[in-house]
């Protein structure tokens, strides 16, 4: 079991490397977001997806050693959490303690870390969005359709017909 809380502990550190990649890459996006950068957003993406699809692999990887460890202990997989982990390996490996509660507390903040980055970063592009939507409506003004009724009139202001669906 002592090479399983290794192991476990091996994770979560790759885990927690790619986490700190991905705050990375969420201030970069937030940089592109700011100063408008397309080309750089789209690459923060891709390294992104890419950063996602590693994490992912041993995010399975992780959930398989853990789903041995409850078979060891005979005990339901979903019983084995941070705080269990903790509190069984320091009463069977107390010399395994330390590392695997850095990389827990590691990984807890990461995780808060990477997440406030995400809000950030997406009220900044709801802003963007909500900028240039008004720029929209501001170029192309709802007072006048250009739409003429059969008595050669211009029809009722505030119908225009838009191509863009304002959700989007």
């Amino acid at each position: 079991m002592q090479t399983k809380i290794q192991a476990l502990t091996d994770y979560l550190a790759q885990q927690n490397d790619i986490l700190q990649q991905l705050i990375q890459v969420a201030e970069e996006k937030r940089h592109s977001i700011i100063v408008g950068q397309v080309e750089e957003l789209d690459q923060c993406l891709r390294q992104e997806n890419s950063l996602l699809s590693r994490l992912e692999r041993l995010e399975a990887a992780r959930f398989t050693l853990q789903q041995d460890m409850a078979a060891r202990l005979n005990i339901p997989v979903k019983e084995i959490t941070a705080s269990f982990l903790l509190q069984w390996t320091g009463e069977h490996f107390p010399a395994l303690v330390p590392v695997l509660e850095k990389e827990l507390d590691r990984l807890q903040s990461s995780l808060s870390r990477l997440q406030e980055q995400t809000r950030e970063n997406s009220e900044l592009l709801k802003q963007s969005l909500h900028y240039i939507d008004e720029m929209y409506y501001l170029l192309n003004p709802e007072d006048s359709t250009g739409v003429y009724s059969e008595q050669g009139t211009t029809e009722e202001a505030g119908k225009n017909i838009r191509i863009i669906d304002k959700k989007a």
